[in-house]
């Protein structure tokens, strides 16, 4: 996919994000520290191969 579709598709999904975020009550299920960190470690478990940048 090219890049200027790629950032299309990326502002999409964060505009998106930001509505669902701002509909929510403020109470989570996840919180975003052990979101982040989920994250963090899928990073570092992840092949060199898979990773495009």
């Amino acid at each position: 996919v090219p890049c200027i579709e790629r950032n299309g598709l990326g502002a999409i999904k964060a505009v998106s994000a930001a509505s669902l975020a701002l509909r929510g009550d403020g109470q989570h299920l996840v919180s975003l520290d052990v979101c982040i960190e989920t994250m963090r470690q899928t990073g570092l478990d992840m092949s060199e191969k898979y990773k495009e940048t």
